[in-house]
Order: C-alpha cells, then structure tokens, then sequence
C-alpha cells in the first residue's frame, strides 16, 4: 500500500425498503459493540444515507499490526451482522484513503 493512512471497511448495501431509522439505529450499535468486543483501538461507524450503505471503518498504516487488528474486527463485525439476522444485505470489504479515494474495492460503489 503506497498510503501510509487508510481505512479498511466492511460496507453494508441495504435494500431501501429495509431502510428505517431504528434499523438504522440498531445496526450503528451492533457494529459498534461489535468492534470493541474485538478490541478496535479506532473503529468508526458510517451511514451512506444516499446509497443506503453503512459499515464500520478501521484505521490502517504502515505497522503490518494494524492490518491485523483491522481483519480482526471487520470479521467479528461481519459474524455479528450475519448472526443477528436483522436484515438480508449485500456486504464487502474495501481500503479506502483517508481523503475517501477508493484504493481497492470489488465493487465501485
């Protein structure tokens, strides 16, 4: 990676007739929880309201320690979303700089 500060984020696409402010709510607080039960040092949550995508986003540089620490919480994130059952979404992973210029995604949202 040429950047020595990016993001590594699990992105979630919900269909808009799932897209509701308590849904909202509740999968905000269920990735965050998730990431801190994983020990994220610098976890953010987003809400993409125009794309009806959120995620959970996790600071990564230079120290291979901190891609670790990403994979690690973006998978417990993943498990957490996938076991609550609370809605059927799309999801992928993506690394993103930190002026939000897209370094790799398999979808160019």
């Amino acid at each position: 990676m040429n950047t020595s500060i990016a993001y590594a984020c699990l992105n979630i696409q919900m269909r808009a007739e799932d897209v509701n402010p308590k849904l909202i709510a509740e999968l905000q607080a269920l990735l965050h929880d998730a990431a801190i039960w994983a020990d994220a040092d610098d976890a953010e949550v987003f809400y993409i309201e125009s794309k009806n995508i959120i995620g959970v986003s996790i600071l990564v540089d230079k120290d291979p320690s901190s891609i670790l620490e990403a994979g690690c919480v973006l998978g417990m994130c993943q498990r957490s979303l996938e076991e609550s059952r609370m809605v059927s979404v799309s999801t992928w992973l993506s690394i993103e700089a930190s002026n939000n210029k897209i370094i790799y995604s398999p979808l160019g949202y």
